[in-house]
């Protein structure tokens, strides 16, 4: 299967990864093997950001192989990509709001951030979305 030329989510720092997003969209298309692992990235996105490619597959009942290739779909080289993507993820929006707001920072310039907090999250939405589902589901 060729790999699209397209640049890998988690090759770009700070760039939206959209992996459970993409997982959730993929999934009724997945093979049951395969779908195991989705489920347990699904139900359990911490254990994949802290566990190795062994202790997900032993998890999800598969062999590393079968792990990888769902990696493989989701857009990521591998599991490691794959990890730094489901962690940028997890990070609490709220969390990454706070820390670009400083207690020093006079109103005009909170407003600014928060605005401009907001703008990014409907960017990187409009970056994962899958424009051509949308349109079928129309």
């Amino acid at each position: 299967m060729p790999m699209d030329p397209a640049p890998h989510p988690a090759t770009h720092p700070g760039a939206p990864s959209g992996a459970l997003i993409r997982l959730r969209g993929l999934y009724p298309s997945l093979k049951t093997a395969v779908r195991k692992v989705a489920d347990i990235l699904l139900t359990q996105p911490e254990l994949a950001v802290y566990a190795s490619v062994n202790e997900v597959a032993a998890a999800a009942g598969v062999s590393e192989a079968t792990v990888m290739r769902l990696c493989r779909l989701l857009g990521f080289r591998g599991f490691q990509d794959c990890k730094i993507a489901l962690a940028r993820e997890l990070v609490n929006p709220l969390q990454r709001l706070h820390e670009e707001v400083a207690a020093g920072d006079d109103p005009a310039t909170v407003v600014r951030k928060v605005f401009q907090a907001n703008i990014q999250a409907l960017q990187d939405t409009l970056e994962v979305l899958d424009l051509p589902a949308l349109a079928r589901a129309a």
